[in-house]
């Protein structure tokens, strides 16, 4: 149970970090200029962040079972 849980606080913290460097990718991103790779990355962004929310709420629903 605490190796699940382990595994599972690592791929969140995978997660939260993947989203960050494309947040701050996002950031230096001029949208006028490079839209395509702006809306690409949010995207992106809006995905690990929807896949994360999953993980949380799967991983508290397993805890709690």
């Amino acid at each position: 149970m605490a190796r699940v849980q382990r595994k599972d606080a690592e791929q969140e913290s995978q997660m939260r970090a993947e989203i960050q460097d494309m947040k701050q990718e996002l950031s230096v991103v001029n949208m006028m200029v490079k839209f395509a790779r702006s809306a690409r990355l949010e995207r992106k962004i809006n995905k690990m962040t929807n896949k994360l929310k999953t993980h949380i709420k799967l991983s508290s629903w397993r805890t709690h079972a």
